[in-house]
């Protein structure tokens, strides 16, 4: 992994998490780099694979754009795990220059006032779901979007 990391084919993440029963346990997380990616199709002599078109997002971002969605009013737990929270919330950002879609945001649940952080659809992407869920149908179809033309919009 180092010499893969020094080469800039992947960034490792070192952290502790705690288990219940375990305690606190080291954890490594490995994501490979666009240059990475590249490097890996070129030896496989695999093409890249075409991305949705604009303005429609990748599989993995509607995956998350649908459980947020889902959990309506509830919100879904703030510790939206990996990057696609970069890519789609309020006020973040993916590489620090390219501003996020602002299509979720991180908040208290409606009336409440402490307590956790959730993650819901701002009207922005609430707006998205409804002016693109035949698109991502066609694109995504095995992806659960019943009920979501109700929830969203």
């Amino acid at each position: 992994m180092a010499a893969l990391e020094r080469r800039g084919l992947i960034v490792v993440y070192r952290d502790r998490l705690y288990v219940d029963g375990l305690g606190d346990i080291p954890r490594t997380r490995v994501e490979m780099t666009r240059h990475g990616r590249a490097v890996a199709r070129a030896a496989l002599g695999a093409p890249r694979e075409a991305g949705p078109p604009a303005p429609l997002l990748s599989l993995w971002l509607w995956k998350i754009m649908v459980r947020v969605a889902r959990a309506g009013a509830q919100g879904v737990d703030g510790s939206l795990a990996g990057r696609g929270p970069h890519y789609l919330a309020v006020g973040q950002s993916p590489d620090g220059r390219t501003p996020s879609r602002g299509f979720i945001v991180l908040r208290h649940p409606d009336g409440v006032t402490h307590g956790p952080y959730r993650w819901f659809l701002t009207d922005s992407g609430r707006s998205h779901i409804a002016d693109h869920l035949d698109a991502y149908r066609g694109l995504y179809p095995s992806i659960d979007t019943e009920g979501l033309d109700e929830s969203s919009g």
